[in-house]
């Protein structure tokens, strides 16, 4: 083998390296993505209703989550699922009409110590959302439900525009290129470092729109300072 045989073989070998590199750095993020979201995610069982939301606070003695508010109109209580499926019930105790945003409180206490160690709240990081621009990969990560078990899911797509005003929903949305189908709302639409960007509300096919989570923080901060159950803001129907 020459010099120019040998130099070509090192460029070669060196190239298959980067690339093997490449991919373990992506399936790496792809499985922290994926963990990081399902420690968070719940589906949500209402008089036959079912949909998902995602673990907004954890705080000592409750788990306070957060899913869409056309979900909760069925009553108070409502069923909760884990990943590892168990379910618990959970208490209807704050929405937002305008907004589509609804908050269900669960008691740690009725929550196996095996089940709860796995929770984890919602991730977000600003200096990623800030950043976010047309194109961008995001993901919609949910459970889905067979009306015995659930199983999780995740549809990949790219950002649409980050606050897009939606005249169904008479809102401003994030607006994702991403497949969508029933019983996805409420579920996590992630970067692709896996924070939280928001909770997916609805769509069509492949478009659809997901409330942001500075959007919830605000209903959410709202709600606290009121400090009624059921209350009833921004009624626009």
């Amino acid at each position: 083998m020459d010099f120019k045989e040998k130099k070509l073989c090192v460029v070669q070998t060196a190239f298959l390296l980067c690339l093997l590199l490449f991919t373990l750095s992506v399936g790496i993020q792809e499985k922290e993505r994926k963990e990081s979201a399902a420690r968070a995610m719940v589906f949500i069982l209402d008089n036959g209703f079912g949909g998902n939301g995602s673990v907004y606070k954890i705080k000592p003695d409750e788990l306070v989550i957060v899913t869409t508010y056309h979900l909760l109109q069925n009553g108070n209580a409502v069923t909760v699922i884990f990943p590892d499926n168990i379910s618990t019930e959970g208490t209807v105790t704050g929405i937002n009409i305008e907004h589509d945003v609804g908050f269900v409180s669960v008691n740690t206490e009725n929550i196996p110590y095996e089940t709860l160690e796995k929770i984890a709240g919602i991730r977000t990081k600003d200096s990623v959302y800030d950043s976010l621009k047309q194109g961008d990969i995001m993901a919609y990560c949910f459970l889905s439900y067979d009306g015995k078990f659930v199983c999780m899911e995740n549809f990949h797509g790219t950002i649409g525009d980050m606050n897009f005003y939606v005249e169904d929903f008479n809102d401003y949305l994030i607006y994702n290129y991403c497949k969508i189908k029933p019983g996805m709302s409420g579920c996590a639409v992630v970067a692709e470092d896996g924070s939280y960007l928001g909770m997916a509300i609805g769509g069509y096919d492949n478009e659809s729109a997901a409330l942001s989570i500075r959007v919830i923080d605000k209903v959410y901060e709202e709600l606290e300072s009121l400090g009624k159950v059921n209350t009833f803001k921004g009624l626009r129907r």
